[in-house]
């Protein structure tokens, strides 16, 4: 019956350890391992749990939020598609879920590489571009089909297909007028935001 709480904790150890605080991965092995020694031990396996070192070296709220908000994201793994997943989920409020995410592809919605007339539209030069594509309020959920299809255009030319996408977090981006690098930051800090509820410090979900 531990089971459900114990798969939350690897999620959010995982993400805010390792995808998110970029720390070494192979500590995750010794995390994992002193949380399956706690839940063996006794009628309440949380409460020794809680009192783990463990958790001193798991990104705090305040931590996390400022990461994922400023970092950039260069290679989009597997993991980093789940997360995008997570955050549709968590702020589409019953919208249609992502059940199979090898459907759906990670779209650049300022392409990673900018035609001149996605510059000029964003208002942005290619070295501003650049340190604003890999930003996560950069990145959104389509189709492969869609995703092809979009290329690198520049927003105004993409926003017809986002109206029609059944992704919420994608869907959205159709109500806004531009897309530019005060977009991008805005919408990294609401994703930011929405990523400390929807995968909480480990302490929470031990208490």
């Amino acid at each position: 019956k531990q089971m459900d709480r114990a798969v939350r904790l690897c999620e959010s150890i995982t993400v805010r350890y390792s995808v998110v605080g970029e720390k070494n991965p192979n500590h995750l092995e010794r995390m994992y391992a002193e949380m399956c020694s706690v839940l063996r031990a006794g009628d309440d396996p949380w409460s020794s749990f809680r009192e783990s070192p463990i958790f001193q070296e798991i990104p705090d709220d305040d931590e996390f939020r400022a990461k994922l908000a400023s970092m950039e994201i260069p290679t989009v793994t597997s993991a980093w598609r789940e997360v995008l997943i997570y955050l549709n989920r968590g702020l589409g409020s019953g919208e249609l879920r992502v059940d199979r995410p090898s459907r759906v592809h990670v779209e650049h919605i300022l392409p990673q590489s900018p035609r001149a007339t996605a510059l000029a539209e964003a208002g942005i030069s290619q070295e501003q571009a650049t340190k604003a594509i890999n930003r996560i309020g950069n990145l959104t959920l389509l189709s492969s089909r869609r995703n092809q299809q979009l290329s690198n255009r520049p927003f105004s030319e993409k926003k017809a297909t986002y109206a029609k996408s059944d992704i919420f977090i994608t869907r959205e981006l159709a109500s806004l007028d531009r897309w530019n690098p005060d977009e991008i930051e805005t919408r990294s800090h609401r994703l930011a935001d929405a990523a400390v509820g929807l995968f909480p410090h480990p302490a929470k979900i031990a208490g």
